[in-house]
């Protein structure tokens, strides 16, 4: 099989997930703070609009708004956030969801700098043990946890319960994975590792 090529990067680009617009529940599930739905609605609009111009790649990874919504309320929000939209299909994006004018829409992607050595992100709304590109360094970005698993040196929740609601670049990303643990899939510390080459071979090698 040909191996594919990462979609291109930009330091422009920007990450978050798990907005869950009008979603109630979220103001007690994961202790919001807002009064109401409306609030936060208007928080997560203003934060994103803060930071993101027309021209600016915004990539979703999942849960955009709550599921039980009619059409029309969530085109009411979409039209607010500035940007062009890319989806990473989340459990809580239906139908109505996906038919929105999105740039693009996708169940997993791997971007990266097609044209340089620098890191590749493997993305999905759910989070993996193993993602394509691992054992060559690339890093992970997903979402569906909202921060009840532990982000690593390695693997970054995007979701706004984890990262606030403005969505980050980057490399404001790695700045904050970079202070992060190595962590194992029980969100214990692990033992420090690099990927090595031999040959054609891919293998893991701990560090002494």
């Amino acid at each position: 099989m040909a191996k594919r090529r990462a979609l291109e990067i930009r330091p422009s680009d920007r990450f978050i997930s798990d907005t869950h617009f009008s979603h109630a529940s979220m103001l007690t599930q994961c202790a919001r703070p807002f009064a109401d739905i409306d609030e936060m609605n208007a928080h997560m609009i203003e934060a994103w609009n803060s930071v993101i111009d027309d021209d600016t790649i915004v990539w979703h990874l999942g849960d955009f708004s709550w599921w039980k919504q009619a059409q029309q309320d969530y085109a009411v929000i979409f039209n607010q956030l500035r940007g062009r939209k890319r989806l990473l299909m989340g459990n809580h994006d239906p139908e109505p969801v996906l038919q929105l004018p999105w740039d693009q829409i996708y169940m997993g992607v791997v971007i990266g700098h097609e044209r340089s050595s620098d890191t590749k992100v493997a993305m999905s709304h759910y989070p993996m043990r193993e993602w394509p590109e691992f054992f060559r360094g690339a890093i992970h970005f997903h979402g569906h946890t909202h921060s009840n698993l532990p982000s690593s040196n390695r693997s970054w929740d995007c979701g706004v319960d984890n990262q606030g609601y403005v969505p980050l670049t980057l490399s404001e990303i790695r700045s904050r994975m970079d202070l992060l643990p190595n962590l194992d899939f029980t969100g214990v510390e692990g033992p420090d590792f690099v990927v090595g080459r031999k040959g054609d071979d891919e293998t893991i090698k701990v560090k002494p």
